[in-house]
């Protein structure tokens, strides 16, 4: 549950970065260089990309963990109940199947 909120957190952040895109082209386009404001909202902009990219790499990662754990726990789950559902089979059926075959339908 978690990784979904951190998902979500991540998709909000690439609008947020489109608008910040804006007011950098804004600062960029309308304003004059000799403005004393000009290198201010620059440098505030910029400061943001920079703050907001760094939030997103670490809440990325974090996501991408929590996914990737959970992605590990159902897998382990499914070659538990392969496993034991091979070994209720009646003899006559490991007959028909031979182990290296198990063996790579478990790990596919």
């Amino acid at each position: 549950m978690f990784g979904l909120l951190l998902a979500a957190i991540c998709g909000i952040c690439q609008p947020v970065f489109a608008i910040l895109s804006g007011r950098l082209a804004n600062t960029l386009l309308l304003m004059e260089i000799e403005d004393p404001q000009f290198l201010a909202s620059g440098i505030q902009a910029c400061l943001l990309f920079v703050g907001i990219g760094a939030f997103l790499v670490v809440i990325a990662f974090i996501q991408f963990c929590c996914f990737n754990i959970a992605c590990t726990r159902i897998t382990r789950r499914i070659r538990n109940a392969y496993l034991l559902s091979i070994l209720r089979q009646n003899p006559s059926w490991f007959e028909k199947n031979h182990s290296g075959a198990l063996n790579t339908k478990l790990n596919e």
